[in-house]
């Protein structure tokens, strides 16, 4: 990763070498001192906007703001996950802020967390002891976790249903199915797992770097990813995209808008929206394809 001082595989605020931020150019010296300025941390594309976290720590969301979601809080964030038209971040103290759309899943629980997921109407999040815990609407059992399900690493939210990564790294679903119904555990073991945020499927990376994807939408099953061996996948409303051990980014699915269609060059995070797609590359700069129409491709 570009500017990581410390080679642990990870860019954050203790990589950089400058106080001043820099958006969207890590290669670029703003203050002439010799040493590169940082780009952004982490990067997540929703409905029709994206929210960002920069090297300082700070929110930024562009894109369509009818309900408030492109408007995000004040502070210093470590992860923020967007949903449909709305957001919630965990911020530095661990504890999670959410903001947009005025319903139930944008008031999050007590507690710290260390990692979240949104989807079109709820969110889940892991404690610091590996619990879940999730909030927003159940209308399909998708904000109630499977009793004495064990200890988790990762979340994610799709429409209607919600999925963990087991320590063990099995993925287990719930909530509203469309296959193999009732949800089980799926095959893996899996290092990295993505729900469609508003769509009907699920896709994981296993340890041998191979993408599989279940339910319903673009490569729907067990085993149908594309050839070949990536670090990290996104599913997004009807596309995915995924991140090779190259860096280069290959998507499938929808691609009416060019949300399918990413550009040249090595990434470091992707994140698939409804309509468009965002990745942070090598450099540290956010870089987005696919539909435009309220500025969401367009950082600033």
């Amino acid at each position: 990763v570009a500017n990581d001082a410390d080679c642990d595989g990870v860019l954050t605020a203790e990589d950089c070498d400058d106080s001043v931020l820099f958006i969207g150019a890590a290669s670029i010296d703003s203050d002439g001192d010799g040493g590169l300025d940082c780009g952004w941390l982490d990067v997540s594309a929703g409905g029709d906007h994206t929210c960002a976290i920069d090297s300082s720590g700070a929110l930024h969301c562009w894109g369509f703001d009818n309900n408030d979601q492109a408007s995000p809080p004040s502070g210093t964030f470590i992860q923020v996950s967007a949903g449909d038209d709305h957001n919630c971040a965990i911020d530095s103290s661990g504890a999670v802020q959410c903001w947009g759309a005025p319903y139930g899943y944008s008031t999050p629980p007590p507690g710290t967390f260390t990692q979240i997921g949104g989807g079109s109407t709820n969110y889940c999040g892991i404690d610091p002891a590996g619990a879940l815990d999730c909030w927003g609407d159940n209308n399909h059992g998708q904000s109630t976790p499977p009793p004495g399900s064990g200890s988790f690493t990762q979340a994610s939210v799709g429409d209607g249903f919600a999925c963990a990564l087991a320590t063990n790294g099995t993925a287990q679903c719930w909530g509203r199915c469309f296959s193999s119904c009732p949800w089980g555990t799926e095959s893996g073991p899996f290092t990295q797992l993505s729900a469609a945020t508003n769509g009907f499927h699920i896709c994981g990376v296993d340890n041998s770097g191979a993408v599989q994807c279940w339910g319903v939408g673009p490569a729907a099953g067990a085993t149908n990813g594309p050839s070949g061996t990536f670090t990290q996948v996104s599913a997004g409303g009807g596309h995915t995209c995924a991140i090779e051990s190259t860096g280069a980014v290959q998507c499938w699915g929808s691609n009416g808008d060019g949300e399918s269609t990413p550009p040249a060059g090595t990434f470091t995070q992707v994140s698939a929206g409804v309509g468009h797609t965002c990745a942070i590359d090598s450099t540290g700069a956010v870089q987005c394809w696919g539909r435009n129409g309220h500025g969401q491709c367009t950082p600033p």
